[in-house]
């Protein structure tokens, strides 16, 4: 019985003594995407979107620097005009052919969604954040 109760203790002490060195030390690696909340945002994702606004068939949208055609939708609590020039959404204008953040974050396209029959079935939706 003694001889059980000391190969459990030695079983024991040795798990613990192997585990212990698998604790993390240091920074993740860089690749790992580390969040953080924005002032301001009480915690929300900080998402942005960077590229050219352009008009096509009377549908805006986003081009990221990789060529990705993105179709940017707006709340509809909050109002955007589109003028001939560009789009004004809240305070701000977002000129076409010029370059333009929107926050907010990938998404699907939603029943409720108010999206012209003529813009591209295909692109990527961004929903944006409202201002």
């Amino acid at each position: 019985m003694k001889a059980t109760r000391v190969a459990r203790w030695v079983v024991v002490s040795a798990t613990m003594f192997l585990l212990g060195g698998c604790t993390a030390t240091s920074d993740p690696p860089s690749r790992v995407a580390v969040y953080e909340s924005v002032a301001g945002n009480a915690g929300a994702a900080a998402a942005q979107l960077f590229g050219i606004l352009t008009v096509e068939a009377g549908c805006t949208y986003l081009q990221d620097a990789d060529g990705t055609r993105w179709l940017p939708v707006f709340a509809d609590s909050v109002s955007s005009a589109t003028q001939e020039s560009g789009l004004r959404y809240g305070a701000t204008t977002f000129l076409y052919g010029e370059e333009a953040e929107l926050p907010g974050g990938e998404t699907t396209r939603l029943d409720s969604d108010t999206i012209p029959a003529a813009c591209d079935e295909e692109a990527p939706i961004w929903r944006v954040a409202q201002p």
